[in-house]
């Protein structure tokens, strides 16, 4: 990854599993790619938000779905339509069909059901990042 993308553009990821949360942060930062982590859906829409009305847009967000204190569909919503545009990959270990419809319509980047490839993660996640500096830079 270009050094100037990985000090722009950061990967907010939103994990109530501390273990899952640490594990995707160590496997990001290798990749050079900048990480925050928060631990719910509700720290999640509070970072984002900030303060004063300032708004701190992540460059794509990874978050669990539907797991207690994840990310609910309200606040995918936000993310990806309202107000935000900001891709979403989404965790699970439901396997809930209609869920996983819902969050497509709601244009989750993906869906990635436990177990999962960390290393395909981490590559769409660069892709991502990639894509959203590019965007920015063409502005």
């Amino acid at each position: 990854m270009n050094d100037d993308v990985a000090r722009q553009h950061r990967v907010l990821v939103a994990e109530d599993d501390q273990a899952m949360r640490q594990l995707l942060a160590i496997r990001l930062r290798s990749a050079g790619i900048r990480v925050d982590t928060v631990c719910n859906g509700e720290q999640l829409t509070r970072r984002i938000e900030g303060g004063e009305g300032e708004r701190h847009l992540p460059a794509v967000v990874i978050t669990a779905l539907g797991a207690p204190g994840g990310c609910s569909l309200k606040t995918l919503r936000k993310l990806t339509r309202e107000r935000w545009g900001v891709p979403v990959i989404l965790i699970t270990s439901l396997g809930d069909e209609s869920g996983f419809r819902r969050a497509r319509q709601l244009r989750a980047v993906t869906v990635l059901e436990k177990p999962f490839d960390i290393d395909e993660l981490v590559a769409l996640v660069d892709h991502l990042v990639t894509t959203r500096s590019e965007t920015c830079d063409d502005e």
